[in-house]
Order: C-alpha cells, then sequence, then structure tokens
C-alpha cells in the first residue's frame, strides 16, 4: 500500500511510500476558530456508480469535516479549527496567507474541484484545485462574535429533504462570544443559519460533541449535544433535542436523563448491545483538580429514557483524561468494539453489556495521554478495520492515572520544548493484534515544526474504492499543516454501500449491515460518529481478493431486512429501504 504526496494545491509527488501525500500548503491552528467551517468540494467527471440523487457522502469530524452540499456523489471537505481549553492565539484560517490578519466571525467555504478521466484512472498532477466559495454559500459566520470557536461540525439530513445539513457548536462561548449555528442545506450550493427558527439555542454554553440519531425509532434524526465545562450552571446541561418532524426541536434532556454529568468532550450514537436502540457514549475530560471524570454508557431504555452504565460495563476510566472515542467491530464477532483517547485503550465488547481492555494484547503499544483522535477504516482493503491515531507530543506522565500523568497538557502541548511524536497506523492482523505501520505507509504526517496532531478522518474522496486519509495538525494553540494523503491502492477489491430510508431516517443512520465475502463476515453500523463531530459517508468494506459479495443484508431502524446477493465487488451501490425481493 502506498500513499502520494504534494507540497503544493495543484502537485503531485511521488514518494517511496504506501501512502500519496497531497499537502494543501496552508497553516491552520485547528484550536482555534477564525471561520467555524471551510469546504473543500471535490467533483469528478466520472463516477463508478453515478446517482441521480445526493448520495450524502461526507466525511468530518470537529476541524475535519466533508458534505456533499452539491449533491454530485463526490465528498466535500468541511475543516473547523477550535480553541483548545483555554488556548487563545491569532492566526489566520484556511486560505488567507499565514500573516494576514484573523478575520473574526467570518466562515470559510472552500470548494474543491477534482476532474479525472475515468473513476479507475490515477489522478493527474493537476487534477485538485481548491476555490473559496464562502460567499455564495451563505456561510456568514457570526459577524458579534470575538472569535467563533467550534469543535465539531456534524453533518445530516435532518429534515429529510435529500440534502444533508450541518450543525457547528460554539466553544467556550462565555470568553470568546461564539454561538453555535444550525445549517439548512438549500440545495443549490447555499446554506442558511436557521438555528432559531429550528428552536435551538444559539448560546448554549460550553458545546463541544453533537451527534445525530433517531433515538426513538419514529423515522426523524434527533441531536445529542455534549458540554464541556461543569454542569454548574443549566446553560452547560447537555442537550438532547428530538426531532417534531416540523423543522423545529424540543430539548428533552431533563426527562430523558442525560442532562447532567462531567465536563464532556466527544458523543457517540451506537447501538453496543444490539437491542435495536441506539445508546449514547459520551466522553469526560478529567483536570488536575478535579477527583473524578468518568464517562458515561447512557442505554437507551427505548422510551426515550436513558441509563448511565458505563460502571458496570467497565468504560468509565474516572482517572483517565477522556477526550472521544471510535467504534469499529475490528475482530469480526457482530460486537461494536471502542477505542479511547486521550488516554489510548481498546476495549472489546464482551456481548453482555461489558467490555474488557485488551490494550497490551491487542499490541496497542503507545498508552500516554497525547492522542488525539481516532479514526477506524480499512485502508488496505483486507476485510479488517485498520485504526488511524494522532498523536500530539510526548507528555511525559504515561498512562494518565490519578498521580504524576495529570499535569497542564495543554501548556505541554504549546511548549517550544514539547517532542513531536509521528501519528500511528495500526494495521489490523486479522487475529486481534495490531502492528504499527505508519512509517511504511508514508503516514506518520509530521511535518516538524508544526506536526502536533489533532485530528484525522479516512475518506475515499476521489471514489476509487480506497480510503484516503486526512489529517489535521496543530494541537493546543501551535500552528499546523492540512495533509491529505492519497491511497494508492493494491490489488484488494471492494463495496461501497450508500443507504436511502423510507420509513427510517432518509440517511439511513443506525442501520446494521452484514456482508459474507470470500467465506469472511463483516459488520458495520452506520452512524458516522467522528471525534467530536459525524461523517456521513457511503459504507466502505474491504473484500480482499473475493470479486463478488455472496451476501449483504441491511436491517433499517425501523426493524426492515433488505437482503441482496451476488453483488458484484468494486461498485458503489444505492439500497433503498424495503427494495429487495
Amino acid at each position: 500500500m502506498s500513499f502520494r504526496f504534494g507540497k503544493k494545491t495543484r502537485t503531485l509527488i511521488k514518494l517511496p511510500a504506501a501512502f500519496t501525500i497531497r499537502w494543501c500548503a496552508l497553516w491552520v491552528m485547528p484550536t482555534l476558530m477564525l471561520s467555524p467551517l471551510l469546504v473543500a468540494t471535490l467533483r469528478a467527471s466520472t463516477l463508478l456508480d453515478p446517482q441521480p440523487e445526493n448520495s450524502s457522502t461526507l466525511f468530518g469530524g470537529s476541524i475535519a469535516d466533508v458534505g456533499d452540499i452539491d449533491c454530485d456523489d463526490v465528498p466535500d471537505l468541511a475543516v473547523g479549527a477550535p480553541f483548545q481549553d483555554g488556548d487563545f492565539a491569532g492566526v489566520p484560517g484556511f486560505g488567507p496567507p499565514q500573516n494576514a490578519a484573523p478575520q473574526w466571525g467570518t466562515t470559510t467555504l472552500i470548494e474543491t474541484n477534482s476532474f479525472f478521466a475515468s473513476a479507475s484512472s490515477a489522478l493527474t498532477p493537476t487534477a485538485l484545485t481548491f476555490t473559496d466559495v464562502t460567499a455564495a454559500a451563505g456561510f456568514s459566520g457570526c459577524p458579534t462574535c470575538q472569535l467563533n470557536s467550534t469543535w465539531c461540525a456534524a453533518w445530516a439530513d435532518y429534515d429529510g429533504d435529500g440534502f444533508i445539513d450541518v450543525i457547528t457548536l460554539g466553544h467556550i462561548q462565555n470568553l470568546t462570544n461564539s454561538i453555535s449555528q444550525l445549517w439548512h442545506n438549500n440545495g443549490d450550493g447555499t446554506f442558511t443559519d436557521v438555528t432559531s427558527q429550528a428552536g435551538l439555542d444559539p448560546h448554549n454554553g460550553d458545546a463541544h460533541g453533537a451527534v445525530w440519531a433517531d433515538f426513538d425509532n419514529d423515522g426523524l434524526l434527533d441531536l445529542f449535544v455534549s458540554k464541556g465545562s461543569l454542569k454548574t450552571h443549566p446553560v452547560n446541561y447537555n442537550d438532547l433535542w428530538r426531532n417534531n418532524g416540523d423543522g423545529t426541536f424540543t430539548n428533552i434532556a431533563d426527562s430523558a436523563g442525560v442532562q447532567r454529568g462531567h465536563r464532556n468532550r466527544g458523543a457517540g450514537a451506537v447501538d453496543y448491545d444490539n437491542d435495536s436502540f441506539l445508546d449514547i457514549f459520551a466522553t469526560s475530560f478529567r483536570r488536575p483538580h478535579d477527583n473524578a471524570a468518568p464517562n458515561l454508557l447512557w442505554h437507551n431504555n427505548g422510551d426515550l429514557t436513558f441509563t448511565d452504565v458505563a460502571a458496570a460495563a467497565g468504560l468509565q476510566r474516572p482517572l483517565d483524561i477522556n477526550r472521544t472515542a471510535a467504534w469499529a467491530d475490528f475482530n469480526g464477532d457482530g460486537l461494536l468494539d471502542v477505542f479511547c483517547a486521550r488516554t489510548s485503550a481498546l476495549y472489546k465488547n464482551n456481548g453482555d453489556g461489558t467490555f474488557t481492555d485488551v490494550t497490551h494484547a491487542a499490541g496497542i503499544i503507545h498508552n500516554s495521554n497525547d492522542v488525539q483522535a481516532v479514526a477506524w477504516g480499512d485502508y488496505d482493503n483486507d476485510g479488517d478495520p485498520d485504526l488511524y491515531v494522532t498523536l500530539a507530543v510526548i507528555s511525559g506522565g504515561g498512562g494518565g492515572g490519578a498521580d504524576g500523568a495529570m499535569h497542564a497538557i495543554d501548556e505541554l502541548i504549546d511548549s517550544p520544548l514539547a517532542i513531536e511524536l509521528p501519528n500511528i497506523l495500526y494495521h489490523n492482523n486479522g487475529d486481534g493484534t495490531f502492528t504499527d505501520v505508519a512509517a511504511q505507509a508514508g503516514v506518520g504526517a509530521k511535518q516538524n515544526p508544526d506536526g502536533r496532531g489533532s485530528d484525522a478522518s479516512f475518506a475515499d474522496y476521489n471514489n476509487d474504492g480506497f480510503p484516503d486519509l486526512f489529517v489535521n495538525n496543530g494541537a493546543g494553540s501551535t500552528v499546523g499543516t492540512y495533509m491529505l494523503f492519497r491511497n494508492n491502492g493494491n490489488s484488494n477489491n471492494w463495496l461501497k454501500v450508500v443507504l436511502r430510508g423510507r420509513q427510517s431516517n432518509r440517511g439511513g443512520i443506525g442501520a446494521k449491515i452484514r456482508l459474507t465475502a470470500g467465506g469472511k463476515t463483516q459488520y458495520r453500523q452506520y452512524t458516522g460518529q467522528h471525534y467530536m463531530g459525524q461523517n456521513h459517508i457511503p459504507v466502505h468494506f474491504g473484500l480482499g481478493q473475493a470479486t463478488s459479495v455472496g451476501s449483504l443484508k441491511i436491517k433499517w431502524p425501523s426493524g426492515t431486512v433488505d437482503t441482496l446477493h451476488s453483488v458484484p465487488a468494486n461498485s458503489t451501490i444505492r439500497v433503498v429501504e424495503g427494495s429487495s425481493p
């Protein structure tokens, strides 16, 4: 496996490595939100499977998000840059020169045009260009804000009109006068701020993580928002917004039992116990002066109430520094496992509501508190999900328990003496263990002195069937580069599935997929959670050398089941709920 790296926007340079990088040659501080959203639109003249309607082709996280804003079935890239816990510095965002004056309260929308002769051909050296379409898209930002700081952009078609909308969250609003904004996609490449119209509160405290999910299986996407400050004031209580079905929402967090918590960061919707109701996992960030900050695993009781079962499940981690988590079935047993960070640990789902820490047994060797974000993706299409981990700096304390490891991490990140570590690409060996292959793949993603990893996303931006990698650097208040790694692929085959709900929510969020090909069975839950935001991409499967899929079974949130047989490999298919024989 190899990737290609280019140091200029319009140049691709081959390297003797596993990936090819395209570096936007633009400097960012992912912890400083000069503009809450930056979007790069990737267009292709020929697609593997052109579709007549929006395929919801998105990927993202709080600082690396993508949405198919113009419905051309090619992923569009959004990049936001939030504050990091009290760090303040003024540097320009994505686009202006590094020494340009900051423009507070603006939003930048970057459109990327990608043209290639056919879907299977390699990109030419001039294939990728970027165009600023901020004004045309209507991302006006917050003109009254000192600095619109955001941790999160979460994408979903909340009103079922076929166009992907996005919510951006304001961070430390009391210090920056930032706001949260719900952007409705108008279907013509423009967005409208409908926050107040939808009944949401733009001044909703220290908002960090957001996740769209249908928590009561009524076919409408609800919204959970986690807050990053202590719950000493109602504005910093977590929110659970129930979708009323008319474009408005009602906050039911109190009656649902999810208001309170700790310094919550990332949030994910996941059916960890396979009872057909999406649960909520919210990570908790422990400060040096906090006694404890346990994570929260809210089990969905099926009646829009939730019960915290994190202690019984073994996922509380009260003395660790928890920033975010990523879920995937890494061992193919049909149960979702979870990788937690900032102090890194891999937990195996036992299938009885409990989890076992298998970090060391799995070969996860870097167990420290400088892990910023994690992303699952089968980069080599062998049928086993791999794991990419971004690292900031050596934090000098090891595990992050109650003693020595609980120092001022953010200050260390910003220190000129901090040692920057290469990011990690854990290859799944298929036997429950992982091997770090970042060096061989060429995805260490550190260009000193700006290699303090912040976030990363897997997405097949050029529709060749192999997940590419987008990496953000700039943890703390440091400046970093965006790095786009193009996956050069191998001889393995693949399948991508686009979901189209009817009785269920239109994007199919919450659907479970079981695929069997070449004697191997794989499982996916489509929720899209990533870092503190939310993805919205086709569901990707690596097939190894299998040339077709024997069976593909989709269980929708409504309970409807669709089963397909003899699906050809190396194709993108759209499955409409209830359409199978």
